[in-house]
């Protein structure tokens, strides 16, 4: 592991979370063969390419580069802003695979939501404010109602078979 770091611009929670997976210390330090691991090793680009750093306001998601084989952080250490995009659209699809995973079982329980989505938030490391309670709330509703239209529509095409 090398001591070159990037940083990512992020959501509050998203970063909170990712850090939480990831040891609980800033800067992240990524484990081998992770999906993010993998996203970094294929979107890092030598620093002779001329890729400009973009300006962060808040805090930043800081990760340590990996060392890859063919890949060495002291002369790969830079990345392009798609590949800052790929790197963060990776991190929203493992958090909404870790969420619908922990969640989608108990969703429909009786349990009020708000205390369902509190507990979930305070056990994987993101802070309970109402800024990043909306967020999460939001992302699970929309993950909720696209799963539920698929089910809709293959119990349809099932059903629609079955009258033929």
């Amino acid at each position: 592991m090398s001591d070159i770091t990037l940083s990512f611009q992020c959501e509050d929670y998203l970063r909170q979370w990712f850090i939480h997976i990831n040891g609980g210390s800033s800067p992240v330090r990524l484990k081998k063969n992770t999906p993010e691991s993998n996203c970094l090793q294929f979107a890092l680009r030598s620093k002779s390419e001329n890729i400009s750093s973009p300006e962060i306001a808040g805090t930043p998601l800081v990760v340590f580069i990996p060392c890859f084989r063919f890949k060495n952080p002291n002369d790969y250490n830079s990345i392009t802003e798609t590949g800052r995009k790929m790197f963060l659209s990776v991190l929203r699809m493992r958090f909404d695979e870790q969420i619908w995973y922990d969640l989608h079982s108990i969703y429909n329980f009786g349990i009020p939501k708000e205390d369902l989505i509190y507990t979930w938030m305070e056990s994987h490391g993101i802070d309970p404010t109402e800024k990043n309670f909306n967020a999460v709330a939001k992302r699970l509703q929309r993950l909720r109602s696209r799963t539920l239209s698929k089910v809709r529509v293959r119990n349809f095409r099932k059903n629609s078979k079955k009258r033929d």
